[in-house]
């Protein structure tokens, strides 16, 4: 499984571990096949100022690069088959591997299938089940907090509170009159219009309810 690892990480990210050497050949050819057409593509729309799927160059990158991606994919699909054969017949070769051939079969369109690999804790120990690696991962990651200090604020002389000065009418009138009109009503189900319509009389007890809130 390290060997795979390794390998997958040292080839190019146009490859995985069963493609050889002509595979990604193909692979960078189909590659600066796309990269020519799109260069064409642009260099023709700021000539003319439109794209022209008809003009020459354009058709004749779009041929290539066809041709390119059809070898590529023609070649991938031979290769896999291949490797999937020869997995096959190294499985069946072995009488206590046969349960591998209904796992590669059923992974087939996925062989690299996330995994957290054992373990090895540092007492010896080795965590091989899931839901002992989920809670050694969930106690390493997420360790439970330790209980607060609280010794500090014993006794603690705290400052003195800032004095707010008190609302007084002209501000809560000024507020009222530039709340926008049409708004949804808060929780009082009182729209902004009543309470512009009815200051006159309702502004004292609007202070009185106002000013424990700002305080």
């Amino acid at each position: 499984v390290l060997w795979r690892f390794l390998v997958r990480a040292i080839k190019p990210n146009y490859s995985n571990a069963d493609f050889d050497e002509q595979c990604g050949e193909m692979i960078k050819e189909t590659r600066k096949a796309k990269r020519i057409l799109i260069g064409i593509r642009k260099s023709v729309r700021d000539q003319y100022g439109l794209s022209h799927d008809n003009h020459p160059d354009i058709v004749a990158a779009k041929e290539q690069f066809t041709t390119t991606r059809n070898a590529k994919k023609h070649l991938v699909r031979k290769t896999m088959n291949q490797v999937h054969r020869t997995a096959m017949a190294s499985t069946v070769a072995d009488p206590d591997k046969i349960s591998k051939i209904a796992k590669r079969v059923n992974n087939r369109r996925n062989p690299y299938s996330p995994f957290t690999p054992n373990l090895n804790l540092t007492d010896g120990t080795t965590i091989t089940t899931k839901t002992g690696k989920a809670e050694t991962l969930a106690r390493s990651c997420f360790p439970i907090p330790r209980e607060a200090d609280l010794d500090d604020t014993e006794n603690y002389q705290y400052p003195t509170p800032i004095s707010m000065p008190e609302i007084t009418e002209p501000e809560i009138l000024r507020a009222i009159n530039n709340a926008a009109n049409g708004k949804q009503s808060g929780d009082d189900e009182i729209p902004n219009e009543i309470l512009k319509r009815t200051l006159d009389v309702t502004l004292p007890h609007v202070k009185k309810i106002s000013t424990p809130a700002w305080n």
